[in-house]
Parts: C-alpha cells; structure tokens; sequence
C-alpha cells in the first residue's frame, strides 16, 4: 500500500500526480509495471471541484497504468470514495477497472485484499495485513 502524502492546502492535478511520483520513486516503483494500491488521507471537504482535481492528478499520475489498463485502486479514510471513483470512470472516461473504496485507514507497509462486490448493498469484503518486524 502507498500513501502518497498531499499537499491538501494548495491542491492542483501537478501537486497529486507530484506526490504520486515520489511514493512510487520511494519505494523504486515504476508506474505501470504492475497494479498498486494508494491510500490517502483526505482531510478537505467533500466538494466536487476538489475532487475533481484529486481525480485529475490522479489521472496524470498513473498514465501508464491506464494506458496499459491495469485497475486503479484507490483507498480513502474519509467518504470520499466512490465519488471519485464515479469522476475517474464516467467523467474523465477511464476505462480501466477503478476501485475506489473509503472508510478504511492504512499505513504504508499494509496490504490489502478487497473482495467481490456484495449485492444487494454494494459493499466489498476488506482484509488488511500488515507486516510486523521484531
């Protein structure tokens, strides 16, 4: 799990696809390779121009990913989710397998399986690992 840490005060598509490329460089990622999995804190409100940016950032940041269609996911602490979800697929028109899930906390190092979709509710199963070092 990557947790791109934002800049949330000046928020720009540059700023998150910057933020994006440095947890990539960190953990010597690249882009597109291979699916991965961001967690973000989302600390703003929930307004659709905000998260238009964020999608758009989000957007720049994985190219190769959409290029290659690889499935973006995407985890948010906050209710935030599955409108960013909505924008990246129908707004921006990504075609790629987007999930987009929130209400979950991580910490890089965290690994995450996310299961099939449960109807009728629309909810997803999540199991998080973590690692643990003596």
């Amino acid at each position: 799990m990557l947790a791109p840490g934002i800049a949330q005060r000046q928020l720009t598509p540059e700023s998150v696809q910057l933020a994006i490329q440095r947890a990539l460089y960190k953990f010597d990622l690249i882009e597109g390779e291979k699916p991965l999995a961001f967690m973000f804190n989302w600390a703003l409100e929930p307004s659709y121009e905000l998260m238009d940016i964020f999608a758009r950032g989000i957007s720049l940041a994985l190219k190769n990913s959409i290029d290659c269609g690889l499935p973006i996911v995407l985890v948010f602490n906050s209710d935030v989710g599955k409108s960013l979800g909505h924008i990246l697929s129908h707004q921006l028109a990504i075609a790629n397998n987007v999930i987009s899930i929130d209400g979950i906390d991580l910490q890089e190092f965290d690994y995450i399986d996310i299961g099939e979709v449960l109807a009728p509710s629309g909810a997803v199963p999540v199991v998080i690992k973590s690692l643990v070092f003596r």
